[in-house]
Parts: structure tokens; sequence; C-alpha cells
């Protein structure tokens, strides 16, 4: 006999659609209608030092961590961290120590920020460190005609994730921990994964989303922590240089990333986005190796079907 369990209608009701991300996701229309309702709109460093009430002193690697030094002066550097549109340019002498620095908290606590991107041009040799030290997290959101661009080398990190890269250790990736490798007793991970070593800080808490038409682009690439998770962006990257990747073993699902394929004997220091990016529009001129993070891997499978249950279930990739 045949039986009909399921018409098309019920299996796009249940359709996991990574477009649901392709604007302003719910969680931040309230952050995004107050910023618009303000209308303003940050277009200079001395703007941002007003509505931030911080600028920067210093930022830089002291020992084994990060340092963030803030105060209230004219002076400083560029610190963001709080709600705020910009349409700003960003030269070397905006900044200090070479370092933007977007901070998800107020100094004692964290605090999830929305920033609404019109434009956010970063001038060559300047790095974007996001302050993770409080946990919270850093939403971007790239208007329809927005552009935000990074014009020459520098980095897009967490504070977390330098501060991993900086002393050169490898370390694993897994996008489920059934596939973390172990060393001779079976029972310790070899190397280290990026949760036994950051913790929740693993998973990068930067997130980019953007209306049609937004863009985000590097003139060079070194190496980005964030989730770009709207596919409306247009991603463009035109050229890559070293990093402080090169020469760390990073291994993605028990595989050697710098292991060449065709030649095992042989490896080669890509470059990578840590977190996970989706985009309908890529266009990379080397290889950018994307290592999907996680905070602690994946989720047990559904039981299977029992009797005579027959269930679709559909998956949208926008990549793999």
């Amino acid at each position: 006999d045949t039986q009909v369990v399921k018409t098309m209608k019920d299996v796009l009701d249940n359709v996991i659609n990574p477009y649901n991300n392709a604007d302003v996701p719910a969680q931040l229309m309230g952050k995004y209608h107050d910023l618009m309702e303000s209308g303003k709109v940050l277009k200079s460093k001395a703007d941002v030092a007003t509505a931030m009430g911080k600028t920067l002193t210093s930022a830089g690697m002291d020992g084994d961590h990060y340092k963030i030094v803030t105060q209230n002066d004219a002076n400083g550097g560029l610190y963001i961290n709080n709600d705020c549109i910009l349409d700003l340019s960003v030269s070397s002498g905006d900044v200090k120590d070479n370092t933007i620095v977007i901070a998800s908290n107020d100094g004692t606590a964290a605090r999830d920020i929305l920033i609404i991107v019109k434009k956010f041009d970063i001038a060559a040799g300047i790095n974007m460190i996001f302050d993770d030290t409080m946990l919270g997290h850093v939403y971007f959101y790239i208007d329809g005609k927005g552009v935000m661009s990074f014009q020459g080398q520098g980095v897009q990190s967490t504070a977390k994730w330098y501060e991993l890269l900086s002393k050169g250790t490898d370390f694993q990736v897994t996008s489920d921990q059934i596939y973390t490798m172990y060393g001779a007793d079976g029972v310790t991970a070899e190397p280290k994964t990026v949760v036994q070593l950051l913790g929740e800080c693993a998973q990068p808490r930067v997130s980019f989303y953007g209306a049609k038409g937004s863009k985000l682009t590097w003139a060079n690439f070194q190496y980005c922590t964030a989730n770009i998770v709207s596919p409306n962006i247009t991603l463009k990257i035109d050229a890559t240089s070293g990093a402080i990747t090169d020469g760390t073993d990073i291994y993605y699902n028990g595989h050697n990333v710098r292991q060449s394929v065709e030649n095992p004997s042989t490896k080669v220091d890509y470059k990578y986005i840590f977190g996970c990016c989706n985009s309908k529009t890529a266009d990379f001129p080397n290889q950018i190796n994307e290592l999907w993070v996680t905070n602690g891997g994946g989720k047990n499978p559904p039981s299977p079907p029992t009797d005579d249950e027959f269930w679709y279930k559909v998956l949208y990739y926008d990549e793999y």
C-alpha cells in the first residue's frame, strides 16, 4: 500500500533556513530601533570619545595576557563599548598601539552591544581587537549601502583568541566533540582543544549581520575571529599576507589543516576565519580556511523514527 505521510507544506514548515539571519535578528530589533530613532551618527574620533566617555591608552600583550588600558582623554585612541551608528574613517592618528578596541562590557560587567555601520573604513596596519574578557557579545549590522573595509594588514580578533594565537601553541577545533583527537591514553585531548584553552570564549563573541547590498572587504587579510552569519553580506578579500597563525599546526575535526592533501609531507600556512562564514557572494584570491568553532561540540542526533513513521528533514546549506 502507498501512504502519503507528509505534504510538502509540512516539510517546508520545518526547514532550517540560514536566510533567517538575512537581516536584523529579532533579539536586536529593540536596540536597532532605538539607535535609528535617535538619529545620532558618529562621524569622527571625537564623536566616538564623547559618546563612549572613554578612549584607549594602550593595548597589547602583557606576558601571556592581552592588556587593555582606557582613560577619558581626548588624546586617547578609538575605543567603542556601547551601541552606536558609525559613518567613520579611521586613520593611524586616531588609534593607540595600532589598535581599535571594541568592548562588550562597561568596564565592570558584560553587555551586548550593537554597532550599525554606514561606513567603517579602517586604514592599513590597524588591528581591531574585541574585548571578550568579561564575555558579552559585539553585533555589527551593515546597512544596505554600508561598507566595512580594512585597507591593509591588521587582524580582527577577540582578545582571548589573540592571546592563544600569539603563543604559537598547536590546538584542535572540532565542529562536534566526536571528532576530538586523543593521546595514547585515549582520554587526554592531544593537542588541547580550543574549548579547553578558551572555555566560553572559544566561539568568537562577535557577529556580523547585513542588509542587501552590504559589503565587508579586506585589502590584505591575515586572520579573523568572528561569525559572519548574514548571507546578504558581500565579502571581498584582495590579498593575503603573513600572520601570527603561520607555523602553528591547527587541526580541524582530526585533520591538520596545514598538511597538503597532494603532498602530505608539505605544510602550507593558510589564512583562517575562526567562527563561521555564510555569504552568497565571496571573492577570495587565495584559499581561506573557515573553521566552524563552537563552545562544546555538537548535540546528540534525534532518535530514529519508530513503527511506520516516516519523516522528512530538510537542511539548506549556503556553503560547505
